[in-house]
């Protein structure tokens, strides 16, 4: 038997549930696979380009759905964790590019810094480099957005790092 009581529970229920599925969402940080994910490439001895991408497929919900800063900041935990794993504890970004079509993607061309961002070299690059800006603290980095996302634990792939 429906009474207003169970009535009043099953609407709040139906209501969590549906708030769920229908705000918006940070896609899982993966490996890069099917659905997309992060990934990396050396492109100097002390710079990477980093690329996390996502098109759908966090359960129901749909790309427009997603949160776009998640993107962006699950490329830049990536970073992070490749400066950490390469032994160095600051990088900058040199390049940004995002969009958001059939695929939320984010990419940074990341530099990689043994010394605390700040003089000139935080600056200018060598001649005929890109000027970097955005530098970070990669131990920080890691530990703000690993904690922001609810994201645990790192593969072998990822360096061990804790």
């Amino acid at each position: 038997m429906v009474t207003p009581r169970t009535h009043a529970r099953g609407t709040v229920i139906l209501t969590l549930a549906l708030c769920g599925c229908f705000g918006t969402a940070p896609p899982p940080y993966v490996p890069h696979g099917r659905s997309g994910g992060y990934s990396e490439y050396r492109v100097a001895h002390d710079a990477h380009e980093v690329r996390y991408a996502w098109s759908g497929g966090v359960g129901r919900l749909g790309l427009d759905q997603l949160d776009p800063d998640a993107v962006a900041d699950f490329a830049l935990l990536r970073s992070a964790e490749v400066a950490e794993r390469d032994g160095y504890p600051y990088f900058c970004l040199a390049s940004v590019n995002r969009r958001k079509v059939d695929v939320s993607y984010t990419s940074y061309t990341v530099r990689l810094l043994r010394k605390r961002p700040g003089g000139p070299e935080a600056a200018e690059a060598g001649a005929g480099e890109p000027k970097l800006y955005s530098c970070y603290s990669a131990i920080d980095t890691r530990r703000v957005l690993r904690e922001k996302y609810g994201v645990h634990g790192y593969s072998e792939a990822q360096g061990g790092l804790p």
